[in-house]
């Protein structure tokens, strides 16, 4: 990896530095640069997009625009951005933040911090493989996108010693050549991210306790579980979770399986639409262990605010300090994804890309999903309708409106709304649950 540093007194408004990095090893064979706009304040939507055309103008390749409080911010959640910035940029002064009363288990030294920052990575990647299969919501570029997380994890020094970083570059790049993307390289995929996500849960801190199938179900609303149970081999139980348990107005029912061997399972629903009641039913599938290991990377206690309505089920109880650090890790991992989106926004026509479309679509709601994952880690479960007059309240973001927007075909103002939508976000909520602090000699 090759690091060039190009100026720390540019001759531009607002900017203070750009780094450029370049990846000269990558899964695609060719040389890939990331190009960091570094700025002294923090931007408005308006001020963001700005700086997006001017560095797209400047020849800056793959650019993201990097605030104070991103910066600040990454010296928990993404500690290898902030000291890359510190050690390059000497002129600059670069704010660190501190977990208030002392870090989480899990984060307690600059390994861990690298280390908790790969796991929300590879999570928040795994986490969406049995709706890509299930449902059928992938494209080429979302099996490229999991292949760029893979060859991320392959390539971090927070590597776990267990797992084999050179045979598991090896394996993507086989993978990647791959001419029809087929159930076969998507199980391949998952199963990637299954050994990874094993690997990175080793040594995480959790209490076991077991959901039981509750004694009343509500037959109207769940008694699609009698008819997976009879269908799908080795089915041993169903937790669901969302609105669907919270109020009688809801989209769809999401549900995870627990079954035995989820590889068969996901077979045989490839591809199918499964409703009940009118509701689409989103699932998850895993075996025993690996929701177990992904129960331990998430951002929530299943137990807590999901119900079993078929079989039992262990998972594991984390301490909230752990949910909330997690919570504003993937919330930073989310609000960089955007910012790494918005170049390619403002390059794209209108209704370029379907596919595209409904990923901005998705992501317009980061910050919704950011605060709902949050409060929910103390115990605070909020409507969606709760959740988004939060959001218009406390940062002036209102979900629905920049949704329709984008369905319009125009992403680069959504977008760059909602990636300060979410930094503003994680501010207020930590204003709320007090779960980090400036370092002393820092305002941020």
């Amino acid at each position: 990896m090759n690091q060039e540093f190009l100026s720390e007194s540019l001759a531009v408004d607002g900017i203070a530095a750009v780094q450029t990095v370049t990846h000269g090893e990558t899964w695609r064979c060719v040389p890939y640069s990331l190009s960091y706009v570094i700025l002294f304040e923090e931007p408005s939507a308006e001020q963001l997009l700005s700086y997006y055309r001017w560095a797209l103008n400047a020849g800056l390749e793959n650019p993201r625009i990097i605030s104070p409080s991103v910066l600040a911010w990454s010296s928990l959640f993404q500690p290898s951005l902030h000291s890359a910035v510190a050690a390059r940029a000497k002129t600059l002064r670069v704010p660190r933040m501190r977990f208030v009363g002392g870090s989480p288990a899990a984060c307690g030294d600059a390994h861990r911090l690298r280390t908790f920052w790969l796991q929300s990575v590879v999570f928040l990647a795994a986490v969406t493989m049995s709706a890509a299969i299930v449902q059928g919501r992938w494209s080429r570029g979302t099996i490229e996108s999991k292949f760029d997380r893979l060859w991320q994890a392959a390539m971090s020094t927070a590597l776990p010693s267990t797992v084999d970083a050179a045979a598991l570059k090896s394996q993507i790049i086989r993978l990647s050549t791959a001419q029809q993307p087929s159930i076969e390289l998507l199980l391949a995929i998952r199963r990637l991210f299954m050994d990874l996500v094993i690997a990175l849960a080793e040594g995480v801190e959790a209490e076991r306790v077991i959901a039981c199938s509750a004694k009343a179900i509500d037959e109207e609303r769940f008694g699609f579980a009698s008819g997976l149970a009879e269908w799908l081999p080795g089915l041993t139980g169903i937790i669901v979770y969302g609105s669907s348990l919270t109020g009688l107005d809801y989209a769809d029912i999401d549900a995870v399986l627990v079954v035995e061997d989820a590889e068969l399972v996901l077979r045989t629903l490839e591809n199918r639409q499964l409703e009940w009641g009118g509701k689409e039913l989103n699932v998850s599938v895993y075996t025993e262990a690996e929701l177990w290991r992904m129960q331990l990377l998430s951002g929530d206690n299943l137990a807590d605010y999901g119900m079993c309505i078929f079989g039992e089920v262990p998972l594991p109880q984390k301490q909230v300090a752990d949910l909330l650090a997690r919570n504003l890790s993937f919330g930073i991992v989310r609000q960089r994804q955007q910012l790494g989106m918005l170049a390619r926004a403002l390059i794209d026509q209108p209704h370029d890309n379907d596919d595209r479309r409904n990923l901005h679509h998705y992501f317009i709601k980061i910050p919704a999903n950011v605060a709902k994952g949050t409060f929910g880690a103390v115990g605070n479960r909020r409507s969606k309708q709760d959740i988004n007059e939060w959001l218009r309240l406390r940062t002036g973001f209102d979900t629905e409106i920049e949704q329709r927007i984008v369905l319009k075909g125009r992403a680069a103002a959504p977008l760059a709304s909602s990636s300060l939508a979410t930094m503003n976000a994680l501010r207020e909520l930590n204003a709320e649950l007090n779960i980090i602090e400036p370092e002393p000699e820092d305002v941020v």
